[in-house]
């Protein structure tokens, strides 16, 4: 180890009572047997490495940051440079209390730079600290640590504080301290005072006790953000003006006055002219705000090439989340499509993948909503958005209940309705790194060309246990020499040889941008494709059939322990749509018996898997089929067809 020039210590610290977490950085010492460890700005040497005091040392390569401020480790400093026969030498007594004095130091230390320790929930509150989007959306469900991480993003850009878990991956260029930082809350009292600040107070504890009632444990919530050396003569109270809701820091993180980052805090109830004042740095709106004032909050951005982040869980009741639609519009949509990353990003956190809760109490809450309820308050889910056409479809992992056929959470191992352990997890999207989809498996082909957009086009593989797994989609502009092409150039591209191909048969009758007039006959959408070689056959359209067969493929099979139907994580237009086709708004009446008839929006790709439905194909089924020979009449396979008339 006296090889790095560089190294981190990482401990892990057992105590009697409690398991404390510590990470601090060290540095060479004199290349022999000591080593020295940066704490609170002193340097400690110890001897390493070796397990004693109940402490497993641990050196890794890692740069130097000296972290905290001197203050009464002159005994432990002292304790650290014991050689090993003193070390050997020492009474149980003092060995106990030397752990128990490093134990409390490094405890200090995690709390007064809690942004240095902090871990995201999971990856997909990760993705909001690495994204430099200008916009970023986050759809979270209620305590899914949508604002903790909204604040340790802000806290991160206003010190330059990197946490140790973000050190390789983290924008740098979002890192120039000092910086103007506006946070948008819904009410100065309820939500500032009770809900954000103690986030931000170095000296509150934000989550769970232990089993023992002791508070720290970061697999149960966390300090404060904001370390105190960054507060202004280390004091909260001089940093933060309640006249003014404005926390100010300082400059150099050394517990000085010179003023640094800046927290301006306003609520949704201020007047829009009050939004529409100063330039800032990056602007965070905890829970979505009216559109007007997010358009007020892009534009105070714009001038010094700032970030929004939006963040919020939609009211569970239809009347109020309209006044929320347009986030999920304007904001998740366009990001969680990933069209432009540079412009719009956006997360979805669910409550039940937030690892600080307690499981049994999450099934208890769940246990009083409704269905519906539940998809807004876990996870984020827009009620203007619950008329979903297709609501089995899940893109982010879920626990099934074999014994209730319904999804769960579970509790210590068994289902919170029935006590089943029969379970498992599922999810209806995969990637390269979860499965594996041979080459060898038949390739199905569906489109759905339409008179003013893109024609849309999904492949499909079967495998022998007649599993559907979509690995490709496309929306493909121009006439029907351009589809042809680009459909050829994709599965030329990627060893695709499909079996069949099927279009909607409305386009048999339908005239658009695809016909051509040859010899004064008018030429319908299927003519145009077949005068360039490209055939397909009629696809089965019947809507409640297919409907019916994709709500049961999006069930976890219970002899093959999955759901039949999976699509690729990078067929995102797919998923988009899947998640956002919703029944006609303007259908639905109240205590009205009427046909409900789908939306027009995001039903292209929803229109192609449940053309595969109805087909319902098997694998030995798809293996008998053989494509049907092209007949090619002229250069290149354009005019008609004089065996058949066409």
């Amino acid at each position: 180890m006296g090889k790095h020039e560089h190294e981190e210590c990482a401990h892990q610290l057992f105590t009697a009572r409690s398991v404390t977490w510590f990470t601090a950085r060290g540095v060479k010492g004199n290349g022999q047997r000591g080593n020295t460890l940066v704490l609170h700005g002193l340097t400690l040497t110890y001897p390493v490495p070796r397990q004693v005091w109940g402490l497993q040392i641990r050196l890794q390569p890692r740069s130097i940051i000296c972290t905290v401020h001197k203050r009464g480790l002159m005994n432990l400093e002292k304790a650290l440079t014991l050689t090993d026969k003193q070390i050997d030498a020492l009474t149980p007594k003092e060995l106990a209390e030397f752990e128990s004095e490093l134990s409390e130091q490094l405890r200090k230390d995690s709390q007064a730079n809690q942004i240095a320790y902090y871990q995201p929930v999971n990856d997909d509150a990760r993705k909001v600290h690495l994204s430099t989007a200008k916009e970023f959306g986050i759809q979270g469900g209620n305590k899914s640590s949508k604002t903790g991480t909204t604040l340790a993003e802000a806290v991160i850009q206003m010190t330059s504080v990197i946490p140790m878990c973000l050190e390789k991956d983290y924008p740098r260029e979002k890192i120039h301290p000092p910086i103007r930082v506006r946070v948008v809350v819904t009410s100065l009292e309820s939500a500032w005072d009770i809900n954000l600040k103690p986030k931000m107070q170095y000296f509150e504890w934000n989550g769970r006790p232990n089993e023992d009632g002791l508070m720290g444990d970061p697999t149960r919530g966390h300090w404060g953000f904001v370390p105190q050396r960054y507060l202004i003569n280390g004091d909260w109270n001089q940093s933060w003006s309640e006249k003014h809701k404005l926390l100010t820091l300082n400059l150099n993180g050394d517990f000085g006055n010179k003023p640094g980052s800046t927290m301006h805090v306003m609520s949704q109830g201020q007047s829009l002219q009050e939004f529409n004042q100063g330039a800032f740095d990056l602007i965070i709106e905890d829970e979505i705000p009216p559109e007007e004032i997010h358009r007020a909050n892009l534009i105070r951005a714009m001038e010094r090439g700032g970030r929004v982040i939006t963040s919020g869980t939609p009211p569970d009741d239809r009347s109020a989340a309209v006044t929320a639609a347009w986030f999920f519009d304007q904001v998740l949509a366009p990001g969680l499509a990933g069209s432009n990353l540079e412009e719009t990003d956006a997360a979805v956190l669910w409550t039940e993948n937030n690892p600080t809760l307690d499981a049994s109490e999450l099934a208890r809450v769940r246990r009083g909503l409704t269905e519906e309820q539940a998809r807004a308050r876990f996870h984020g889910e827009s009620i203007h958005l619950a008329g979903l056409i297709l609501p089995g479809f899940t893109v982010k992992t879920k626990i099934w209940c074999y014994s209730c056929n319904d999804s769960t959470i579970p509790v210590d191992g068994s289902c919170n309705r029935c006590k089943a352990t029969d379970i498992q997890d599922y999810c209806n999207t995969y990637d390269d790194q979860d499965s594996w989809v041979s080459a060898v498996w038949p390739t199905l082909f569906y489109m759905d060309p339409h008179q003013a957009r893109p024609t849309a086009c999904a492949w499909y593989k079967i495998d022998p246990n007649d599993n559907i797994w979509q690995v490709g989609e496309a929306e493909i502009s121009g006439g029907a020499s351009e589809v042809r092409d680009a459909v050829y150039e994709i599965e030329a591209n990627m060893g695709w040889v499909p079996f069949w191909r099927k279009a909607d048969p409305k386009i048999t009758v339908q005239a658009n941008q695809f016909a051509t007039l040859f010899q004064g006959e008018k030429f319908t959408i299927r003519k145009a494709f077949e005068d360039v070689g490209f055939y397909f056959e009629d696809a089965n359209t019947s809507f409640t059939v297919g409907r019916e067969r994709l709500l049961d493929w999006m069930r976890p099979n219970p002899y093959t322990r999955a759901p039949r139907l999976r699509i690729h994580r990078e067929c995102s237009k797919t998923i988009y749509q899947v998640t956002h086709f919703v029944w006609n708004p303007h259908g639905r009446k109240t205590n009205v018996s009427i046909k409900e008839l789908p939306a027009r929006d995001n039903s292209d790709f929803p229109a192609l898997l449940r053309y595969l439905a109805n087909d319902d194909p098997t694998y030995r089924m798809v293996e008998a089929v053989r494509m049907a020979e092209k007949v090619v009449v002229g250069a290149g396979g354009i005019g008609r067809n004089k065996a058949t008339g066409w």
